[in-house]
């Protein structure tokens, strides 16, 4: 498997997890996360 293949799957799938708005109040599993989805 090559680099670009990896981080293809890789962006695929914190794509998914972004778009996946957690509910209220429920806090980000994790910090890297949020700080993702607030650069968007």
């Amino acid at each position: 498997m090559t680099v670009l293949v990896l981080l293809r799957r890789i962006r695929q799938l914190l794509a998914r997890l972004a778009a996946e708005e957690p509910e209220p109040g429920t806090p980000e599993p994790e910090p890297w996360l949020a700080a993702l989805r607030l650069r968007g």
